[in-house]
């Protein structure tokens, strides 16, 4: 069994007061931090209700290969 990621990184949309915490296996740069978030929202129908506080998981940092800023498709971003 793989360990849940465990560093949390935070991302907060002030203009819909709406916080994003990323756990991830290593701390995240901007544009990864960026990417996680809007893979988030690619998912959903619609963005989250102002005031809420997301919890996201991802695998970055897990393997070597997934971490090269910008590369969505690293992330399985659609």
């Amino acid at each position: 069994m793989i360990d849940p990621p465990n560093v949390m990184n935070v991302y907060t949309d002030t203009g819909r007061n709406v916080r994003y915490e990323v756990f991830a296996y290593r701390a995240l740069t901007a544009d990864e931090l960026r990417i996680a978030v809007a893979c988030y929202l690619s998912e959903r129908r619609g963005p989250p209700r102002k005031g809420f506080v997301v919890k996201i998981l991802t695998i970055i940092g897990f393997d070597g290969r997934i971490g090269i800023p910008g590369l969505s498709e690293e992330y399985g971003c659609r």
